[in-house]
Protein backbone atom coordinates (compact mmCIF):
# COMPACT_ATOMS: atom_id res chain seq x y z
CA UNK A 1 0.00 0.00 0.00
CA UNK A 2 1.40 3.35 -0.97
CA UNK A 3 -0.59 7.13 0.18
CA UNK A 4 1.97 8.38 1.97
CA UNK A 5 4.75 10.89 1.32
CA UNK A 6 6.37 11.09 4.09
CA UNK A 7 7.38 8.94 7.39
CA UNK A 8 4.51 6.73 8.47
CA UNK A 9 3.97 6.84 12.38
CA UNK A 10 1.13 4.74 13.03
CA UNK A 11 -1.16 2.16 12.20
CA UNK A 12 -4.56 0.49 13.21
CA UNK A 13 -6.65 -2.23 12.27
CA UNK A 14 -10.35 -1.39 12.97
CA UNK A 15 -12.01 -3.54 15.44
CA UNK A 16 -14.02 -5.71 12.44
CA UNK A 17 -10.34 -6.05 10.32
CA UNK A 18 -12.17 -4.62 7.53
CA UNK A 19 -9.82 -1.00 7.42
CA UNK A 20 -6.05 0.07 8.39
CA UNK A 21 -6.13 3.61 9.32
CA UNK A 22 -2.69 5.03 8.85
CA UNK A 23 -0.85 8.34 9.42
CA UNK A 24 2.14 10.64 9.16
CA UNK A 25 4.63 13.20 9.20
CA UNK A 26 3.04 14.22 5.87
CA UNK A 27 -0.16 14.90 8.09
CA UNK A 28 -2.50 12.37 5.66
CA UNK A 29 -4.99 10.24 7.80
CA UNK A 30 -5.79 7.36 5.50
CA UNK A 31 -8.22 4.63 5.79
CA UNK A 32 -7.11 1.61 3.42
CA UNK A 33 -9.64 -1.11 2.49
CA UNK A 34 -8.30 -4.31 3.61
CA UNK A 35 -9.72 -6.89 1.02
CA UNK A 36 -8.42 -5.72 -1.77
CA UNK A 37 -5.37 -3.19 -0.31
CA UNK A 38 -6.77 0.05 -2.15
CA UNK A 39 -7.22 3.30 -0.58
CA UNK A 40 -10.88 3.71 0.85
CA UNK A 41 -10.81 7.24 2.00
CA UNK A 42 -8.65 10.50 3.38
CA UNK A 43 -9.79 11.26 6.49
CA UNK A 44 -7.90 14.92 6.24
CA UNK A 45 -5.03 16.28 6.30
CA UNK A 46 -3.22 18.02 9.47
CA UNK A 47 0.30 18.93 10.30
CA UNK A 48 2.15 16.21 11.88
CA UNK A 49 -0.26 13.21 13.15
CA UNK A 50 1.49 11.04 15.51
CA UNK A 51 -0.84 8.80 16.11
CA UNK A 52 -4.53 7.05 15.18
CA UNK A 53 -6.78 4.17 16.80
CA UNK A 54 -10.61 3.25 16.45
CA UNK A 55 -12.94 2.94 19.03
CA UNK A 56 -14.07 -0.14 20.18
CA UNK A 57 -17.39 -0.61 17.93
CA UNK A 58 -15.53 0.52 14.82
CA UNK A 59 -17.57 3.93 14.57
CA UNK A 60 -14.98 6.61 15.71
CA UNK A 61 -11.43 7.20 14.43
CA UNK A 62 -8.91 8.93 16.96
CA UNK A 63 -5.94 10.90 15.82
CA UNK A 64 -3.50 13.72 17.13
CA UNK A 65 -0.55 15.37 15.87
CA UNK A 66 2.32 16.77 17.23
CA UNK A 67 1.08 19.72 18.00
CA UNK A 68 -1.31 17.96 20.83
CA UNK A 69 -4.05 18.40 19.18
CA UNK A 70 -6.65 15.27 18.77
CA UNK A 71 -9.29 14.71 16.20
CA UNK A 72 -12.12 12.59 16.09
CA UNK A 73 -13.64 11.40 13.16
CA UNK A 74 -16.61 9.28 12.42
CA UNK A 75 -15.37 6.16 10.25
CA UNK A 76 -18.45 5.21 7.76
CA UNK A 77 -19.09 9.05 6.52
CA UNK A 78 -15.25 10.32 6.68
CA UNK A 79 -17.12 13.36 9.09
CA UNK A 80 -14.71 15.06 11.42
CA UNK A 81 -16.66 15.62 14.44
CA UNK A 82 -14.04 17.20 16.58
CA UNK A 83 -10.64 19.02 16.68
CA UNK A 84 -9.78 19.54 20.68
CA UNK A 85 -5.84 21.11 21.38
CA UNK A 86 -5.66 19.43 24.75
CA UNK A 87 -1.85 19.23 25.20
CA UNK A 88 0.87 22.08 25.13
CA UNK A 89 3.38 19.31 23.42
CA UNK A 90 2.83 16.19 20.97
CA UNK A 91 0.62 13.63 21.85
CA UNK A 92 2.52 10.13 21.83
CA UNK A 93 -0.56 7.54 22.39
CA UNK A 94 -4.62 7.75 22.20
CA UNK A 95 -6.73 4.84 23.80
CA UNK A 96 -10.80 4.11 23.66
CA UNK A 97 -11.59 2.87 27.06
CA UNK A 98 -12.91 -1.07 26.33
CA UNK A 99 -16.56 0.23 26.19
CA UNK A 100 -15.99 2.79 23.71
CA UNK A 101 -17.40 6.08 26.01
CA UNK A 102 -14.08 7.67 26.77
CA UNK A 103 -11.05 8.56 24.96
CA UNK A 104 -7.04 9.01 26.98
CA UNK A 105 -4.49 10.69 25.54
CA UNK A 106 -1.01 11.04 26.44
CA UNK A 107 1.42 13.97 26.02
CA UNK A 108 5.17 15.16 26.11
CA UNK A 109 4.16 17.90 28.31
CA UNK A 110 3.62 14.97 31.15
CA UNK A 111 0.10 14.98 30.64
CA UNK A 112 -3.04 12.46 29.98
CA UNK A 113 -6.74 13.46 29.28
CA UNK A 114 -9.85 11.64 28.99
CA UNK A 115 -12.69 12.92 26.92
CA UNK A 116 -16.25 11.78 27.17
CA UNK A 117 -17.09 10.51 23.46
CA UNK A 118 -20.15 8.74 24.15
CA UNK A 119 -22.14 12.00 23.02
CA UNK A 120 -20.35 11.88 19.58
Amino acid sequence: MTGHTNTITSVNFSPDGAYLASTGDDGLILLWAIQDGQLHRQLGEHPAMRVVTFSPDGRLLAGASRSGIVLLWQVESGQLLRTLPLHAQRVNALAFHPDGKLLASASSDGTIHLLNVSSV
